[in-house]
């Protein structure tokens, strides 16, 4: 018995050597990963949406998450560069659950510029009337 006492409390603190101290600041970042992770499990919808708010390179980004069917999230917004829409769209699908994510998110600059006349002038004719 004593044996078993000795090994048991032994094992607690080679356990608590490896595992580190637990601190209230390691418990809350636990607690936001398996929270987040039920939240993506539940509503993907939501998971891309916090997703968004959170990221550094996003945050002041008003980008919409919308439902598309029932198997696919549509991204829409105005950004200041592709390479930001590149990093919402890989962002968005990371956190939709395997849902297939339709990329609408726009570059200002680019697709807000007015499109170029087609180069092909009607050639004016005159009936005979």
């Amino acid at each position: 018995m004593i044996l078993g006492l000795g090994l048991g409390f032994g094992g607690g603190f080679l356990l608590g050597a490896l595992a580190g101290s637990i601190t209230g600041n390691r418990v809350q970042r636990t607690l936001r990963r398996v929270r987040s992770r039920q939240t993506r499990q539940l509503d993907p919808i939501a998971a891309v949406r916090e997703a968004l708010a959170t990221d550094r390179k996003l945050q002041s980004t008003p980008l919409r998450v919308t439902r598309v069917g029932h198997t696919g999230l549509e991204l829409s917004g105005w950004v200041d560069s592709r390479q930001t829409r590149a990093h919402a769209y890989r962002t968005a699908t990371r956190m939709a659950g395997g849902l297939r994510v339709v990329n609408a998110v726009l570059v200002q600059g680019e697709d807000d510029l007015p499109s170029h006349p087609t180069a092909s002038p009607r050639a004016e004719t005159s009936h005979p009337g």
